[in-house]
């Protein structure tokens, strides 16, 4: 249980997750006190979490287990390194050399803290040090106007002598301009006249100035990765893992290079060395898919998939495995495939740019169906049934049939023609005004259903809109009877009109084109001249064409009356 314990912390170590390394190692130390890897763990892990405090008594209690064990010498040496404590940390290393004299982390110990030690020192002797140091110039080569000044002889001689000796020169320096730049801009404050700044103290220079501007923190190196104590088990585990990660480095390589067979032997070489991890399994995934081999695709995920669920594999990992498969389905034509994939991956975890994918996999399933659907030969049959059907007055058995027909071949602008006489027939003239429109769609110039419907809008009184249907029909066929019976019964019923035909008036009301035409300034005007005001204004604007077209439809339609 110990072990286990132990084990569990050299994840959470690995991962970062310090905290939860610390908790692991307390437990394993709570199970066998005795174990002087478990103390040599938790401080590895207090020293990754900043504590090198807990650290420290973790590595003496390390040796004290483990006197001839050099590691807990290291372990010492590093927490009193960060404390600062040079001479005792110093003092640690060398005591591990004592023991073990050839140990190459302990001899690096010693240069490490003899060296930090060093640089603490000269600092302190000169704490203008590092303002000033080897870095100030190509600093100074990015300041907006002191860089123009770094050719300048007389301006290096002075830069180089501040450098040298900063505490002697300063007070020198303080007299000259352009070196009260320099030291403002090197020390990060903003320096006007020697009386704000004591060179004997940088701190009271400092508070007593307004910052200026800070200096951009140097990014600190990276942290190593702690080391770890681990079992031989769990040793040859973490050295696959390190072989598979390398194998994988090189496959994703030639990937990106296009030299896909030989990706796909890096990540065969991966899954043999790490067969529990699909990641690598969903970037052959990836190369099937680049190589069109969409059935590997769909084999190598559905295995990926397996052993991702026999080891917990990341729910959005396997989402992306189940996306990759089912856009293979998809290029192989399997829409229903693709789609089915599509949501199984949804299941796994949501996500939008899926959620898209399946949106318009489900639109182009149901175009696929319609045209799948598509037979003239049998529309032809349906039209003749339901023509049938029509003939005998059943006009309500006539619309399935007619329907059919629109579904066998959906480009024929006839059978919609067909569908809007019975739907007339049964007194539904608004669907038989939108079956004649769908007519029109297919065929503008589809002279039967224009006349269709401006026979329906005369039933629903809209006579305006009739008399352009009938005269747009005898633009296209001159001699169509229909269009020429309708647009004489249109004249007669709008002429015959009695002045209290308010219905239709107030059915025109509601129309988009008859409201725009009474907001119109103009039409107004002419109307209140025709109807008792400028007669013969109101006649001059009945000469052009599109104003006498206006007043016209306002008189069809209801609104306005002639006397």
């Amino acid at each position: 249980m110990a072990d286990e314990a132990k084990a569990a912390g050299n994840k959470c170590l690995q991962a970062k997750d310090f905290d939860g390394a610390i908790a692991h190692y307390t437990t394993a130390i709570g199970l066998d006190g005795t174990q002087h890897t478990y103390y040599s763990n938790r401080a590895a892990a207090f020293m990754s979490k900043g504590d090198p405090a807990k650290a420290l008594a973790d590595a003496d209690m390390c040796i004290k287990l483990s006197p001839t064990w050099a590691k807990g010498y290291s372990r010492k040496g590093a927490a009193l390194h960060a404390m600062k404590k040079y001479d005792e940390a110093d003092a640690a290393y060398q005591a591990g050399l004592a023991v073990a004299p050839g140990d190459a982390a302990l001899k690096q110990g010693v240069v490490d803290v003899n060296k930090a030690k060093g640089a603490a020192q000269s600092a302190a002797n000169n704490p203008f040090g590092a303002a000033l140091g080897p870095d100030l110039i190509p600093r100074l080569a990015q300041h907006p106007t002191l860089r123009h000044k770094l050719g300048d002889e007389n301006f290096m001689m002075k830069l180089r002598m501040l450098q040298a000796n900063p505490q002697q020169m300063m007070s020198t320096m303080f007299q000259d301009p352009d070196m009260q730049e320099v030291l403002s801009f090197a020390l990060g404050i903003n320096i006007s006249t020697p009386d704000q700044f004591d060179p004997a103290d940088p701190a009271a220079g400092a508070s007593a100035a307004a910052p200026r501007r800070a200096r951009r923190p140097r990014r600190a190196a990276p942290e190593p990765e702690p080391e770890v104590e681990r079992t031989p088990e769990e040793q040859q585990a973490f050295e696959a893992k390190q072989v598979a990660l390398a194998h994988k480095a090189k496959g994703n390589a030639c990937y990106k290079a296009k030299q896909f067979d030989d990706a796909l032997e890096h990540y065969d070489a991966a899954i043999a060395a790490d067969p529990t991890d699909v990641t690598y399994r969903n970037n052959k995934c990836a190369v099937h898919f680049e190589k069109k081999d969409y059935d590997a695709v769909v084999a190598e995920g559905a295995e990926a998939i397996r052993v991702g669920r026999d080891h917990r594999a990341d729910y959005e990992l396997v989402h992306k495995i189940y996306v990759r498969m089912g856009k293979a389905r998809v290029k192989q034509g399997d829409l229903p495939g693709g789609l089915e994939y599509f949501a199984s991956a949804q299941v796994e975890y949501r996500d939008k740019a899926t959620e898209r994918l399946i949106k318009n996999l489900e639109m182009d399933i149901k175009k696929a169906k319609t045209a799948a659907y598509v037979d003239p030969e049998k529309a032809l049959a349906a039209k003749e049934e339901g023509n049938v059907k029509f003939r005998e007055g059943k006009f309500a058995e006539s619309i399935p049939h007619y329907e059919e027909a629109i579904k066998r071949d959906p480009k024929n602008p006839a059978y919609n023609n067909n569908l809007a006489a019975a739907l007339t027939k049964l007194g539904n003239f608004a669907a038989a005004k939108q079956a004649c429109e769908k007519a029109l769609d297919l065929d503008p110039s589809y002279v039967k259903a224009i006349a269709k419907k401006g026979d329906l809008e005369f039933l629903m009184k809209e006579y305006h809109k009739a008399l352009e249907s009938y005269k747009k029909g005898l633009a296209l066929e001159p001699a169509n009877a229909a269009c020429k019976q309708g647009l004489a019964k249109t004249t007669h019923a709008i002429n015959s009109a009695s002045g209290s035909d308010q219905e239709r008036a107030q059915h025109a009301m509601a129309d988009p084109e008859i409201q725009a035409i009474l907001q119109d300034p103009m039409v107004r005007d002419v109307i209140n001249n025709l109807s008792g005001g400028d007669q013969m204004a109101g006649q001059r604007a009945l000469q052009d064409p599109l104003m006498k077209a206006k007043i016209e439809k306002l008189i069809a339609s209801g609104i306005l009356q002639m006397k």
